[in-house]
């Protein structure tokens, strides 16, 4: 993704469930020009389920959230996993790096690696 100077954008990032899986985990990874960012499942049935969101992402404190066992996302084979992270290179962002470069942000390594887990294991995001 070619990230602009001084805008607000979003990258995403897709994968499917080749099975059934189960979400252990979530950590959000961006680095200065990241917002917020926010996991979904989009299940077969055609409803979408919001999995996770930071909506204030902090570069200088990244977290990895774990699920407790009886609130773990529990997928079907055939969800789409969809990966969202929110960019702010505006001076708004108190962290930016300059907001006149342009940057490139890849987060296909990020969804891709997602949905490995198979029936019976679990996924880390």
């Amino acid at each position: 993704m070619d990230i602009r100077p001084n805008t607000v954008s979003l990258a995403e990032g897709f994968t499917v469930l080749r099975e059934a899986a189960r979400i252990e985990s979530f950590q959000p990874h961006m680095h200065l020009r990241g917002k917020a960012m926010m996991v979904e499942a989009l299940l077969p049935s055609g409803q979408k389920q919001v999995i996770s969101l930071v909506s204030d992402f902090n570069f200088n404190w990244m977290t990895t959230y774990v699920y407790a066992d009886d609130a773990a996302p529990l997928l079907p084979k055939g969800t789409i996993v969809h990966l969202i992270g929110f960019l702010d290179t505006t001076p708004a962002n108190r962290n930016p790096a300059d907001p006149r470069d342009q940057g490139f942000f890849d987060m296909k390594g990020v969804a891709s690696d997602a949905a490995r887990g198979s029936t019976g294991e679990s996924c880390f995001l």
